[in-house]
């Protein structure tokens, strides 16, 4: 059996030095890492590549994998209460909860998911967002969709990931998203058996902003994070994070960028998938040929006969071991 991700394993600090070097994103609503794309290589991987097992082949039928669940939405829940301005603001989250008469395991694995939006923009209840928690919770996830705190809500400054968050607005609001979302973690798995979720199973993915929430979370140690933050894994689309701040302790990753991304530029990202390699990190990555910051013409591309959206689903069946619950529920 492979490995399982040892969520108690110790890590060292590793607060991201972000340089002082900036330069606009595309899309005028974020800022991001000139410097951190000079020095890469043109040789680095640009191929699809897995270093997990392949999911079962489906006969249509396989929790997990195909869209055999129904779900009921459980709208603006408070996950925690953050400062905004000179008072305070609710976090929120809905819940996509599966619900049907097909028996599902006694445990489900949980996704939490955030938006993007360069944390200037952007909603839990934007579209795409609820289309990626339907298609979990179709498949017998419980998808998690979060608020986090944005430039209108005015947060205050924050430890987290980016360093100098007092001279820099765009780095203070990526620490406060970073908090928001790590609290968020840890109401899933506070609240873990009001929801039927295996505590150990919980994952997080995210969207251009949101991921870059989502691996800062996954992938900073417990001094940034706090406690009970851990994840089984995490799903970047459109995302990225400085590449030395990956080790082998870290869990299981899925990328999924566009060759030509400009907005969180690509050389980022091979960059990341340098570093996994170097470190022997358990990883799956799609780059898709010649494609901007566009999610789904990114979710639709095929590989070996499958969506980037369903091999989505087979990363997280080997990262979280899913076919132990479905043994575990027989």
């Amino acid at each position: 059996m492979r490995r399982r991700y040892d969520l108690t394993h110790p890590k060292l600090p590793r607060t991201i030095n972000w340089p002082r070097k900036l330069a606009p994103w595309r899309d005028d609503t974020h800022v991001y890492l000139s410097t951190q794309v000079e020095t890469i290589k043109e040789s680095e991987p640009t191929k699809h590549k897995t270093t997990l097992p392949k999911p079962p082949e489906s006969n249509g039928a396989t929790p997990f994998i195909d869209p055999i669940f129904t779900y009921q939405k459980l709208e603006n829940i408070t996950y925690g209460t953050a400062k905004s301005g000179d008072t305070t603001m609710p976090l929120l989250l809905d819940v996509y909860r599966p619900v049907t008469t097909t028996q599902l395991p006694k445990k489900l694995p949980a996704m939490i998911f955030a938006f993007g939006g360069g944390w200037r923009k952007g909603s839990k209840d934007v579209k795409y967002i609820r289309d990626l928690c339907g298609y979990y919770a179709e498949r017998g996830y419980v998808a998690v969709s979060i608020q986090y705190r944005i430039e209108k809500d005015d947060p205050p400054v924050l430890p987290g990931p980016a360093s100098n968050p007092e001279g820099n607005e765009q780095f203070r609001l990526i620490n406060a998203a970073f908090q928001d979302t790590c609290d968020a973690v840890r109401w899933v798995r506070s609240n873990a058996s009001n929801y039927d979720i295996d505590p150990n199973r919980i994952g997080i993915g995210g969207v251009s902003a949101g991921a870059f929430n989502a691996l800062h979370t996954a992938f900073c140690d417990e001094e940034l994070t706090g406690p009970d933050a851990e994840v089984a894994a995490v799903i970047s689309f459109m995302g990225a994070i400085v590449a030395n701040h990956i080790d082998e302790t870290d869990p299981p990753v899925f990328i999924a960028h566009g060759t030509s991304d400009n907005v969180a530029p690509y050389a980022m990202v091979k960059s990341m998938v340098q570093q996994l390699e170097k470190v022997n990190a358990e990883y799956s990555f799609f780059p898709v040929e010649g494609v901007a910051h566009r999610l789904q013409t990114i979710l639709e591309t095929e590989y070996d006969g499958k969506t980037v959206s369903e091999h989505s689903l087979g990363f997280c069946f080997e990262a979280m071991e899913l076919g132990e619950l479905i043994k575990e529920s027989r």
